[in-house]
């Protein structure tokens, strides 16, 4: 018979329980920390990637639990439609050491969840992100009268694809509380500078839903030109913050709640439990969530 100690799921409540304190306090009211760890819990046994994460090395761990607090902090859930916690490899050697390939985790915010933190404001009415198809017929004009006029060509084999070689660009228009209306758009060659620089370019998101992630970054562009306070809106986007490789000593820098000493104690805490977790062999690769279903869509 297993030893209940030794069951990885046992292992990941128990951490999961050290960390509810910190989220209860970085949540909003509106989402209790009962109903944010059963949606982790969820996304964890749905993603087994996502448990050997979690009580993988410190490095990993480390990023799993900053990536549940990143969540917390923009208030959203990891259930796949607000955003999901994706896993991704990287290199954390150091420079002329061995390749020391580690499975981190990261947070991404889906359309659903970055729509829900504007409405949340009271200072936005709608939002509407559109994908603009090559042979759609498609006017933006910039200047003192911003105008956009798109007529979606339904009869295109095209529309509708979820493919970024079919579309010309993305846009999103906010339409605000006080009658003034924004509008960002931003060409195909703008959506693939973001995805390629992305740690996370070929997670199952982008790969099987880059239109519905184009359109999340033109909602992310256009907050900034919205009338309302960015502090604790949502983490920054990898194409808000300048690239640094990954320094898993230094504090989290997504600008959440420092719970840099919490997660310290707890690696501490779960090296003592190293001879209870299962082997688990990491190699290079992708690293990624083997998980494609429908409901991976931002």
């Amino acid at each position: 018979m297993t030893d209940r100690k030794s069951n990885p799921l046992v292992i990941f409540h128990q951490q999961l329980e050290r960390q509810a304190p910190g989220f209860s306090a970085a949540l909003p009211p509106d989402v209790t920390v009962e109903r944010f760890c059963r949606v982790v819990t969820t996304a964890v046994q749905k993603d087994l990637s996502l448990l050997d994460v979690a009580i993988g090395q410190p490095e990993e761990r480390l990023s799993f639990w900053n990536a549940c607090m990143d969540a917390a902090n923009d208030g959203l859930l990891p259930d796949r439609r607000e955003g999901a916690i994706v896993v991704y490899s990287t290199n954390v050697a150091k420079k002329a050491e061995k390749p020391a390939w580690r499975r981190l985790a990261q947070w991404n915010p889906m359309v659903a969840g970055l729509l829900k933190q504007l409405y949340n404001t009271g200072k936005v009415f709608s939002v509407t992100p559109a994908v603009v198809y090559k042979n759609d017929w498609f006017h933006f004009v910039r200047g003192d009268a911003e105008a956009i006029e798109h007529r979606p060509n339904f009869d295109d084999p095209l529309y509708g694809l979820e493919d970024l070689n079919a579309i010309r660009g993305v846009y999103a228009i906010a339409h605000l509380s006080n009658a003034r209306i924004e509008r960002e758009f931003m060409t195909r060659a703008q959506v693939e500078q973001i995805r390629e620089r992305s740690r996370t370019k070929d997670s199952p998101a982008w790969r099987d839903w880059p239109c519905e992630m184009a359109k999340a970054k033109a909602i992310r562009r256009l907050r900034k030109r919205l009338p309302i306070s960015q502090e604790r809106l949502w983490t920054p986007d990898e194409d808000e913050i300048e690239r640094l490789p990954p320094n898993l000593a230094a504090p989290h820098a997504s600008g959440s709640l420092d719970v840099s000493a919490e997660l310290s104690n707890r690696i501490r805490e779960s090296e003592l439990m190293a001879e209870l977790l299962p082997p688990s062999a990491r190699q290079e690769g992708d690293g990624l969530p083997s998980d494609t279903e429908p409901n991976d869509s931002p």
